[in-house]
């Protein structure tokens, strides 16, 4: 079982409050909250798209980045898009681990993400193009990634994650159902 996130802590209470029941029913859809904002509106109808894991994926000596059967969504041309999400993996320290996004022609993007080692305080940071591979070095089984990036396009298409080990090893690297990818239209 990969690590949970920390809750947030902040001055913010009802950003706070609405973080960490968001996470909550991302990694366990029953428990269910009314995610209400502060001027009424339901905190999921601001994301306008929001995919899951249902099951577990794993690769086995492969390091050639593959699309990710779940964690896609369609955006349209001249959109603007802020997306997030979490990847609760598994692996073993000699496979490491390594994630693109495929999308439409775009007229920008940038996205940073970070590795959370299971009991490790410090994370490792990368960021770039959304489009560049990103590649980890996992010193723990069981890690999380943590993203965020922006994207503006110019055609319409697909958004879609791709991973996989960044060294090709026999043990397997899985991405954990409940990982998850929400997406937000901005303009």
């Amino acid at each position: 079982m990969a690590p949970s996130s920390s809750t947030v802590a902040s001055g913010d209470t009802i950003l706070a409050t609405q973080y960490n029941n968001l996470r909550s029913d991302v990694l366990d859809p029953t428990t269910g909250h009314n995610h209400n904002a502060t001027d009424g509106r339901t905190l999921f109808s601001v994301y306008t798209r929001f995919v899951r894991k249902t099951a577990i994926e794993t690769l086995n000596s492969n390091a050639v980045l593959q699309n990710d059967d779940h964690l896609f969504f369609s955006v349209g041309s001249s959109e603007t898009w802020w997306i997030v999400g979490e990847l609760d993996l598994s692996t073993n320290v000699t496979a490491d681990f390594q994630m693109t996004f495929t999308t439409p022609t775009l007229a920008a993007s940038f996205i940073a993400a970070e590795l959370f080692p299971d009991g490790a305080v410090t994370p490792e940071q990368i960021s770039g193009a959304i489009t560049a591979t990103l590649a980890f070095t996992t010193p723990a089984a069981d890690d999380v990634v943590r993203f965020e990036a922006m994207i503006v396009t110019t055609g319409s298409g697909t958004v879609q994650l791709q991973w996989a080990q960044r060294v090709s090893d026999a043990g397997g690297t899985s991405l954990q159902a409940g990982s998850w990818l929400a997406g937000m239209r901005m303009a």
